[in-house]
């Protein structure tokens, strides 16, 4: 009869039964989700943890290796030790940390940087201050030249640091300034190790002190490599900074053997530049 077909209260039939289900099956589907998104949380969590906490060891395991590096290098190599770690930590601070290496390299730069002020600072007599406190002084120092280049329009340019010690800094600056150099030679093995690369004809790059401030910006305009001992003296004398090529040679060994074994067989760069800009000179 046509009251026997209607059908029964709680009877839904088979798409109620599969409307449930599918309802059922979907809050399982998001509760596996929410668990999947909860554990890869937690993981990054760890991992992190875990390299923080293997970077803290790295650094005060080598803490000591470097202070008795710092304790036995020469009084003279001090000053340009310290530019080469600032200057590193200064392109990491301006260009981004690329890698999961950049990190700890600027912090042990930083460290270096401390350990180094902490010795000069003992040199000249000045009041004792811990390492912490250095570090704290030479990151807001960066923090502050960062800011200066940026206002200088420099951060895009490749940086080196000016060589030699502070007598041989002057006297490379005042070359510059006058006029004189209109030529830059530096060791190949330096590339990519102490902030300078070779340039490109057209290129340009700034030169920090060992203070990591500007001094100038320059253009390549020329580029040649020849050994140390092929050195002639138009190109000892284009760097405008001795009156003669003997000068220029022992002047450059010396600075050349305090960053490294020195062999007549050298490898040099040769650059002409062209200079566009002096900060603060």
């Amino acid at each position: 009869s046509l009251r026997g077909s209607q059908p029964r209260a709680g009877d839904e039939g088979p798409a109620a039964t599969c409307a449930g289900s599918r309802g059922m099956m979907s809050g399982a589907g998001a509760c596996g989700q929410m668990m999947t998104v909860t554990m890869a949380l937690v993981l990054i969590v760890i991992g992190g943890t875990a390299f923080l906490a293997i970077r803290h060891l790295r650094r005060m395991r080598w803490r000591p290796i470097q202070r008795q590096r710092v304790a036995k290098m020469p009084v003279g190599d001090l000053r340009e030790e310290l530019g080469i770690s600032r200057g590193i930590a200064l392109r990491r601070l301006q260009d981004g940390f690329g890698s999961i290496v950049s990190p700890l390299q600027f912090w042990r730069c930083i460290d270096t940087a401390a350990i180094l002020h902490q010795r000069l600072a003992a040199l000249d007599g000045l009041p004792p201050r811990t390492e912490q406190a250095w570090r704290r002084t030479v990151l807001q120092e960066l923090r502050q030249l960062k800011a200066r280049r940026a206002a200088a329009g420099l951060p895009g340019l490749p940086q080196r640091i000016i060589p030699g010690d502070l007598a041989a800094q002057a006297r490379w600056l005042q070359a510059a300034v006058s006029g004189r150099k209109t030529m830059v030679c530096w060791p190949l093995r330096d590339t990519d190790t102490e902030g300078t690369t070779r340039l490109a004809v057209g290129a340009r790059a700034v030169y920090v002190t060992h203070e990591s401030e500007p001094a100038l910006a320059i253009t390549c305009t020329g580029s040649d490599m020849r050994r140390f001992e092929d050195i002639d003296s138009d190109i000892a004398l284009a760097e405008g900074e001795h009156a003669s090529i003997e000068d220029w040679r022992r002047d450059r060994r010396r600075i050349y053997a305090a960053r490294g074994r020195f062999d007549p067989g050298l490898q040099i760069v040769c650059e002409t530049i062209r200079i566009d800009a002096t900060f603060g000179r």
